[in-house]
């Protein structure tokens, strides 16, 4: 499941509970810790989905919220964003949420003064079975279930179906467009872990640091891509070539092993970008030499 909390408001959920959508009362304060746990772990361990606090199961409207502050009735309290990080923190492995607090509820149900409907977005996870207080969850239509051993193995199965997937590409460095990168990219959601970078033979522009090679890189997912430079862009076919062999060794967070040998080369690196100033700089001395020629 895909979940967009961009602009998100109430009325994108819906009346009744169902697989990616569970309701909890503003009143079930006492019991929500084992609720909340409960809950995300089933929703990371069935495709993900939205718990949300605040909601009566039986009209789907708010019945007033919960406050912004956890603890005590004032606002010294502790934030109710970090109050769940820190039960959240009791599910091995953590999968990832997100949290959004709704002061708005239009014409569905009421909230009282500094309270709030909050949704917890849970997604779907690729490093299950999440467990909490020693038992797997899972998702059984609009209730949250210990799961049977068949499905805790499947789960754990799904894990290896996701394997760490690394892509190259070439770019011209930001703020310097005469230096040209080679990228490491992740075409999943599955980091990868302890990658270990060697290029053969070096690029003319790395020989003189062939003592750091290979090079160690501690993680490379969706959000954190890896640049090296690897040569001048005006003698790129020159110094970098098109038959450089590429060669990393890398784990995935369950220790997992992978190697890749790969050959690159520069006919997809990008061309180079002129900018205005130097479109202005061209232009003026084309102008100059055209004045040359009439005189």
């Amino acid at each position: 499941m895909k979940i967009n909390l961009y602009n998100f408001n109430i009325n994108q959920i819906p009346q009744e509970e169902d697989d990616y959508h569970e309701f909890k009362s503003s009143l079930i304060e006492k019991e929500l810790a084992d609720k909340l746990c409960k809950a995300v772990s089933g929703f990371a361990n069935a495709g993900g989905g939205l718990f949300i606090v605040g909601i009566n199961d039986k009209t789907g409207n708010a019945d007033g919220g919960i406050l912004r502050s956890k603890g005590q009735k004032t606002q010294e309290g502790q934030p109710i964003k970090d109050w769940v990080d820190t039960v959240i923190s009791k599910i091995e492995p953590i999968p990832k949420y997100e949290i959004i607090l709704l002061d708005e509820v239009y014409d569905r149900g009421f909230l009282h003064d500094d309270r709030v409907v909050m949704v917890i977005a849970v997604e779907e996870s690729f490093i299950g079975p999440h467990m909490f207080d020693y038992k797997y969850y899972i998702r059984a239509g609009r209730h949250t279930v210990p799961a049977r051993h068949f499905i805790v193995e499947a789960i754990r199965a799904k894990r290896f179906l996701s394997k760490p997937s690394l892509s190259h590409i070439f770019r011209l460095k930001p703020k310097n467009d005469q230096i040209l990168q080679l990228g490491l990219v992740a075409i999943n959601d599955s980091p990868a872990i302890d990658i270990m970078l060697s290029l053969e033979p070096l690029p003319q522009h790395l020989k003189k640091y062939g003592s750091e090679f290979p090079i160690h890189i501690p993680i490379i997912d969706r959000n954190n891509p890896y640049y090296l430079d690897v040569a001048l862009y005006n003698d790129c076919e020159t110094s970098f070539g098109h038959n450089t062999i590429l060669k990393l060794e890398y784990e995935d967070p369950f220790s997992n092993k992978y190697k890749i040998e790969k050959i690159v080369g520069v006919k997809s690196a990008p061309p180079v970008n002129i900018g205005s100033d130097e479109i202005k700089k061209a232009l003026e001395e084309i102008v100059k030499a055209i004045t040359q020629l009439k005189q």
